[in-house]
């Protein structure tokens, strides 16, 4: 195999930008021809650059370990959704690979910057913030943003510099607290979430990175690639995930989610909750009034939008319209049945800076143990966590994202959390990887969909699609899978998944808009850089990135006990369509059989054929 033939002649600054914050050195860095045709960017690119820079003994918090923001190819570009940018590091909850990609501007704005990437190391002596304009770059002084809020400093920042345009990622009180959950959020509204890349910034006492530029990404062939991109616009509308986000937005998926019994409710202590449709996008978006839309680069999905509360103690408050996790997680998941109150939660969290899939299964355990006897006000600082008690969940968040109190406990994550309480806690948590929340739904009925989050290193896109749900004729699926009767099949579509959809996080575009051909994505690719992929191609890039990852996991102390679930996860649910159903007696088989999809040896180390075929340089 001879990866991304040809040379390439568009979709690329042509550098990266490597910042010392200890000694506020900066330097332009050219990456090297055959790294780009091999890794192209995104979570792949910076999952290369992680293994290579970050050695054995570096820990998250240390000055050593690098954050790497980094676009992809198509960042910046016509295509739909190709705003995105990802960001890798070594996580904060696990010790493992933290991968995540957000939406929004901030992708396309890196590179009108000049850059297809930053890495930052080391650690300023004073809050800053950095400022890439037009090629220009400042380590400038952010001791008046300390404390500020994601979307305030988002806002003060661009009216300080003048750059209404600019995009602007930042951390909020959790980051700089280094609650291990912390998220950067970008744009006031796009998070990257996963394993605690926020505390790591934090950590380098780096508040905020603001980009800016009147640059533009070059294309090979532009009369192609502009074809292209509006078939890519055309098809992705037209797939049952562009349709539904759309119309309704992803909560439009949540009274789907309770009637199939993938919806989280009370800790997972039951799947029954009964007030799913006023939760659900239709009626959301009926009873909200609608305020604005906020579209992300270059898509046409009247996907994300301000929206006001319309009733209540909130009545008024402009917010975010939240993911279907967010509504999850601040409600069903809490036992909390009040929409509005979920609203101003999910607004207070992202603020606050704290991603919602760790943040809301952290309280939800605190709830269950506080329920059963396990906490008491003693312990919560007088705080009566009850099931669906809003006012003690508010109250609750600046304290985790100050660490103030009982808050510093819970600003641990749920699994640090659960061993402090004890054994019956660690019975009620719900993690994976010895350390990390899943996303936010009830996967225990959904055995291809709760396996992909035991072996993912992507965040984004860990356990994220599911054939058991929908197929992927693409991938040869024409049908879904099935649920339980045959585990390795669901292996098999897993491994596939990994494929396409680590491509996709190479890209710079966004997974809600990417449900389109691999030939046309392998089209669309060649036609902005020059290269020659073929749909294998496609697939070979998602596991060379996975595998990537998995050698940096290797280094830094994982073992096959990392690809593993909590006790609760592991056992049946206990009430609807799946009651009964426990994937802990078929789980090992199912890692068995994706080792060897994989190329990896049984103990899931990559064998050196594997590295060889995917020409992976170690």
């Amino acid at each position: 195999m001879t990866v991304g033939k040809g040379s390439l002649q568009g979709g690329y600054a042509g550098k990266f930008l490597r910042v010392n914050l200890s000694n506020s050195k900066t330097e332009d860095v050219k990456i090297d021809q055959e790294k780009l045709r091999t890794y192209l960017g995104g979570v792949g690119l910076g999952a290369r650059i992680l293994l290579d820079e970050v050695p054995e003994g570096v820990k998250p918090f240390d000055l050593e370990n690098r954050l790497i923001f980094a676009a992809g190819p198509l960042s910046g570009t016509m295509v739909p959704g190709s705003g995105t940018c990802a960001v890798v590091t070594r996580g904060t909850l696990t010790g493992l690979a933290a991968a995540g990609s957000a939406n929004g501007w901030f992708g396309a704005r890196l590179k009108f910057a000049g850059y297809d990437g930053i890495i930052i190391q080391g650690v300023s002596p004073k809050l800053a913030y950095l400022l890439i304009n037009d090629g220009k770059v400042e380590i400038r002084d952010a001791s008046k943003y300390a404390g500020m809020d994601t979307y305030d400093t988002h806002v003060k920042l661009k009216e300080e510099l003048g750059l209404p345009s600019a995009s602007v990622a930042a951390i909020g009180p959790a980051g700089e607290n280094k609650v291990r959950f912390a998220c950067i959020v970008i744009d006031s509204g796009h998070v990257i979430a996963t394993n605690g890349c926020g505390a790591v910034m934090g950590s380098k006492n780096l508040k905020a990175v603001v980009v800016n530029g009147k640059s533009s990404v070059p294309v090979k062939d532009e009369k192609k690639f502009k074809e292209l991109a509006r078939e890519w616009n055309k098809e992705m509308q037209a797939t049952p995930m562009g349709m539904t986000v759309n119309a309704v937005g992803t909560a439009g998926f949540y009274s789907a989610a309770e009637t199939t019994g993938w919806l989280p409710t009370k800790n997972m202590t039951t799947c029954i909750f009964e007030q799913h449709a006023k939760f659900n996008g239709d009626q959301l978006r009926a009873d909200t009034k609608h305020v604005r839309r906020k579209p992300c680069h270059a898509c046409p999905l009247h996907h994300c939008n301000e929206i006001e509360i319309p009733e209540g103690p909130f009545k008024g408050t402009v917010v975010d319209e939240p993911e279907y996790e967010g509504l999850a997680g601040f409600g069903a998941l809490i036992g909390n049945t009040d929409v509005n109150a979920t609203l101003k939660i999910d607004d207070v969290n992202d603020r606050l800076g704290m991603d919602l899939k760790e943040c809301s299964f952290t309280i939800a355990l605190a709830i269950d143990c506080y329920e059963n006897g396990l906490l008491t006000k003693n312990d919560t600082d007088g705080l009566e966590l009850k099931w669906g008690n809003v006012d003690a969940v508010l109250k609750l968040l600046p304290m985790i994202a100050n660490r103030k109190g009982f808050g510093d406990l819970l600003a641990e994550g749920v699994y640090r959390l659960a061993n402090k309480i004890g054994p019956a806690a660690v019975n009620k948590a719900i993690y994976t990887h010895k350390g990390i929340a899943p996303h936010v739904h009830d996967p225990r009925g959904m055995w291809g969909f709760l396996f992909g989050q035991v072996i993912g290193n992507m965040g984004t896109i860990a356990g994220f699609s599911s054939m058991e749900l929908i197929p992927e004729p693409d991938l040869g699926y024409t049908e879904p899978v099935p649920k339980y009767t045959d585990p390795e099949a669901l292996v098999a579509s897993q491994v596939k998944l990994i494929g396409k959809y680590g491509f996709i996080e190479c890209m710079g575009v966004c997974y809600l808009v990417s449900a389109v051909p691999r030939k046309l994505l392998a089209d669309t690719l060649n036609a902005l850089t020059g290269l020659s992929f073929t749909p294998d191609d496609v697939l070979n890039l998602g596991y060379r990135t996975e595998t990537t990852l998995r050698l940096f996991n290797i280094n830094h102390g994982w073992t096959r006990e990392h690809d593993s679930v909590s006790p609760r996860l592991a056992t049946a649910a206990p009430d609807g369509p799946n009651k009964g159903i426990a994937i802990k007696d078929v789980l090992d088989r199912m890692i068995d059989k994706h080792y060897a999809e994989m190329g990896w040896d049984k103990s899931g180390h990559p064998t050196p054929e594997t590295l060889k075929r995917l020409e992976i340089q170690v």
